[in-house]
């Protein structure tokens, strides 16, 4: 039996535009595409030999299953858009089954299901389960940072318990004026502090647990600009400080777990510029904060875990010059931040474990001068930083453990003035 195909002339036509085409070079060509590796199996407790595809979840992560590694009889896995593999089950071979060479999905009720090739209570020849996720932890807020430009706005860093960020910008009467997108999170790494420049820039310093930094510049609109680059690891070391110089430059402050320190200036490109004198061992003390002042000098503020301080003035090649008073030890007592006033004023927030805060005016020999007012104790709440206006006002950044953060405007005298909105929980 033959069969005789016949073409509509159409189709003959169309045949026959895909030859030429084809022999002129006129097709279409593919696209170059990027294929990035988020995971490679190796056998072991990661699983082995997927099978089947994957199932993103309502939670945004992807979820599938492994027929082999983990006991040896397969696994069902998490995996984040990021590439971090998180295994939910090891099948034993025994009631629980093994080999799974289907995926699975995910039910109404939040959790997964799927089924085996083998195994099972009643017989060897598969079964179907269920698996019940955890429910993520909740996401909370902190006010981590925060710093004054010379317009006399003040720029909020809110941090998220995943790593992400965002940035609030507060005018007069701390009333929010601008916030930024909400950015990352990005795995290990952690938004530490921020500084404004004279152009109202905001730099984000981020810090990686592995010891490595890298800096962000935020306009004041809110949108990223220039380049991030990224420096080290450095094993032992964590960027703790960062303060924005009358120049554009920008000043890093990194602590040593064994009491050393270091300090670091950047051009307006994120460049070293100048020397990097290392100082230390001083047992006992850490390198808190960093300020800048407007004739090019840095102040680092030393803070000891028995309760004294001590500031240090730094020239604009980091070296040490003036007095180093040391104060206390106050119990209870840490200094947490510094700043630097436009009129060349420094300023200590030192705070207490049960909810007090007490701001001080340093003098440019490092001395203490005016008031010291203590204010609190407030439950729950912690004084997280210290930013210096133009106008010789200093505002200190509240957090609350439930979320909450408050700003506070100090006059002269660190006296309160305005008002002084909660925001929160978040």
């Amino acid at each position: 039996m033959s069969i005789r195909l016949s073409l509509s002339p159409l189709f003959r036509v169309t045949l026959l535009w895909v030859a030429l085409t084809a022999c002129l070079g006129l097709m279409p060509s593919a696209q170059a595409q990027t294929l990035t590796t988020l995971h490679v199996f190796s056998g072991g407790a990661d699983g082995g030999s997927p099978f089947a595809g994957l199932v993103q979840g309502t939670d945004g992560s992807f979820y599938g299953t492994t027929a082999g590694g983990g006991n040896g009889y397969g696994t069902v896995f998490s995996l984040t858009p990021g590439g971090t593999l998180t295994t939910l089950h090891s099948f034993t071979g025994g009631a629980d089954g093994y080999y799974p060479h289907g995926g699975v999905v995910q039910g109404t009720d939040g959790n997964l299901y799927g089924t085996t090739l083998l195994g099972g209570i009643r017989s060897s020849i598969g079964m179907v389960f269920s698996l019940t996720l955890t429910p993520p932890a909740p996401q909370h807020w902190t006010a981590v940072s925060n710093a004054t430009g010379a317009d006399g706005q003040t720029h909020i860093l809110w941090d998220r318990s995943d790593g992400a960020i965002t940035l609030w910008t507060l005018g007069a009467d701390n009333a929010p004026t601008a916030y930024s997108s909400i950015f990352g999170p990005y795995a290990g790494w952690t938004a530490k502090a921020i500084s404004v420049d004279p152009s109202n820039n905001t730099h984000v310093l981020w810090t990686n647990i592995d010891g490595r930094m890298t800096l962000w510049t935020i306009t004041p609109g809110g949108s990223l600009t220039g380049s991030f680059p990224v420096f080290g690891p450095y094993a032992g070391w964590t960027a703790v400080g960062i303060a924005s110089g009358p120049n554009g430059s920008t000043h890093i402050l990194w602590d040593n777990a064994d009491g050393r320190m270091t300090p670091w200036t950047l051009d307006a490109n994120s460049q070293f510029v100048g020397s990097f004198p290392t100082y230390g061992t001083y047992a006992g003390w850490t390198a808190k904060s960093i300020s800048a002042g407007p004739d090019g000098n840095t102040h680092v503020l030393w803070d000891n875990s028995d309760g004294r301080m001590t500031p240090w003035t730094l020239d604009a090649n980091g070296r040490t010059t003036g007095s180093f008073p040391v104060f206390g030890p106050f119990s209870g007592w840490t200094a947490t931040s510094i700043a630097t006033g436009s009129d060349g004023s420094t300023h200590v927030l030192w705070d207490n474990a049960d909810g007090r805060m007490t701001p001080w005016a340093l003098d440019a020999n490092n001395q203490a001068t005016g008031s010291f007012p203590v204010y609190g104790p407030y439950g729950g709440w912690s004084a997280a930083g210290i930013s210096a206006g133009p106008n010789g006002s200093t505002h200190v950044l509240w957090d609350n453990s439930d979320g909450r953060m408050t700003p506070w405007t100090l006059d002269a005298n660190n006296q309160t003035t305005g008002s002084f909105p909660v925001f929160g929980p978040f």
